[in-house]
């Protein structure tokens, strides 16, 4: 099998994945980085984190994560409040409705989980999470692909 085709595989199953993650949280009205934010808000602390920290996790820039925030505010699912620590910076808190809707994403995804795993050995998947990992760890060591001009 040549290295492109494994490759390939393995790209679509991550973008057929993703997409039936999304169909299957599409009744909770919020989008799977929406989710991210609000359970990674939600793992820090009780009364909230800086927008810094959630951008991190989520792996997006301190600007879009300002706009994931704006939109989970505006639907009622997080709540801004001063940081009493840094007078410039704010905190973004769950509300119990975010608490409400990340509980049933979690639901969702150990339903959809078990599904599709199902047709997997425990030893399969276990080779699967090994072999993602390691991809994810080789990934983010090689440098960026030069420009070639053609």
């Amino acid at each position: 099998m040549a290295e492109a085709e494994s490759l390939h595989a393995f790209l679509m199953a991550s973008k057929v994945l993703r997409a039936t993650y999304d169909q299957a949280i599409a009744h909770l009205d919020v989008g799977l980085t929406e989710l991210r934010a609000l359970s990674w808000i939600r793992q820090c602390s009780p009364q909230g984190t800086q927008l810094r920290p959630i951008a991190d996790a989520c792996d997006v820039n301190a600007r879009t994560m300002t706009g994931i925030i704006d939109s989970l505010t505006a639907t009622g699912l997080v709540e801004r409040v001063p940081d009493p620590h840094d007078r410039r910076a704010v905190i973004a808190r769950v509300t119990p409705e975010g608490e409400r809707r990340v509980e049933a994403a979690m639901e969702v995804s150990r339903d959809l989980s078990r599904r599709l795993l199902a047709a997997l050995s425990r030893t399969e998947r276990e080779v699967l999470r090994d072999l993602s990992l390691r991809l994810v760890r080789v990934a983010a060591g090689l440098p960026a692909p030069s420009t070639v001009a053609r």
